[in-house]
């Protein structure tokens, strides 16, 4: 099913259904679902099964839906299990952590206060993604894969169970590889269907885009450095032979390879050009966003510092700059 830019797939286990991901909710999105289902003659109670790839609000908006009007038990891996409770969004102690780490990456204090859809419920700068829309008017990803009809929603649910990626889910018919793939959230999930070659991969390989890792944090606070985090993830599954690539966003492909190492490139050739800059001098990470693109929109800015944290982050994994202040940190590189 397309709902808007997202993506739900529906799989036979023979007497019932199983859904990769809940889709997006967001104004007539769910009678959108149930024309779809009803175009292939079906029911919402045909769906027993919800399989949400990762803690985002346009894959999982619709969870508390399938769960109260079609029944259907919603699974999440443990490390995402908090983001969907909150409807796709951090925590509220999450979004202070990031609060603070913005202030400390040198962002000025009013730019925090007015940046786009703030408001105590509104999501922290870490889940800025798609273009940098912010969840109060988000709508377009990119033009190969359309646009949300309207802005999405934050509507949480609770999981019915957790995704164990230890083994193997056995589900009617089908038998499911579920693989942890942490970078893009914590607790993002490939779905692989071994019988048919399909490969399901949310955000985490998509075809034509490098998904943005956020600035997240575990539960004790701790910052993740979720770009290396990402990219070990990428390679982990580089060498998995699929028939199908069927990502969250766009259409089916079968190139796994490519689309990893077109990824891969991106990201290297980003932290050549940030290395490049820094060389000039040490900066802030929101000084070198300043520097990178001295005519930023401002609805961008959130996803573009969330991808210089992380290009410094893989920077300094390799020892190629170094952290010289704290407050506000500040980089150089490690020859000077």
């Amino acid at each position: 099913m397309r709902l808007g830019a997202s993506n739900v797939y529906l799989l036979d286990a023979g007497d019932a259904l199983v859904a990769v991901d809940a889709g997006p909710d967001y104004e007539g999105a769910w009678e959108s679902a149930l024309a779809q289902l009803a175009e292939a003659g079906l029911q919402p109670g045909d769906v027993k099964q919800v399989l949400v790839t990762h803690g985002h609000v346009d894959h999982c908006g619709l969870a508390s839906r399938w769960q109260q009007e079609a029944g259907a038990r919603v699974w999440i891996a443990a490390e995402d299990a908090e983001r969907l409770r909150h409807g796709g969004r951090d925590a509220s102690r999450a979004r202070d952590h990031a609060l603070r780490f913005l202030a400390a990456c040198g962002v000025p204090a009013a730019l925090i206060e007015s940046r786009p859809g703030r408001s105590r419920q509104s999501p922290a700068p870490s889940e800025a993604e798609h273009g940098g829309r912010r969840l109060a008017n988000l709508r377009s990803v990119a033009p190969e894969h359309g646009e949300w009809p309207a802005p999405l929603r934050a509507t949480p649910a609770e999981p019915d169970g957790l995704i164990d990626t230890a083994r193997p889910l056995e589900i009617g018919t089908l038998r499911l590889r579920p693989m942890l793939c942490p970078g893009h959230t914590p607790g993002s999930v490939l779905v692989f269907d071994e019988a048919s070659g399909d490969l399901y991969t949310g955000d985490h390989v998509l075809e034509r885009i490098a998904p943005t890792p956020g600035i997240q944090f575990d539960e004790h606070g701790g910052r993740i450095r979720s770009l290396p985090l990402y990219l070990r993830s990428l390679q982990a599954v580089r060498e998995l032979q699929p028939r199908r690539v069927l990502p969250g966003h766009g259409e089916p492909f079968v190139d796994l390879a490519g689309a990893v190492d077109r990824v891969t490139r991106t990201f290297e050739q980003h932290a050549a050009r940030l290395l490049r800059r820094l060389q000039q001098g040490p900066d802030t990470p929101w000084g070198l966003v300043s520097r990178l693109y001295p005519h930023l929109r401002p609805e961008a800015a959130w996803l573009v510092l969330a991808e210089v944290v992380g290009l410094l982050d893989l920077l300094e994994e390799r020892r190629q700059v170094q952290l010289e202040a704290e407050r506000p940190r500040t980089y150089r590189p490690t020859n000077g």
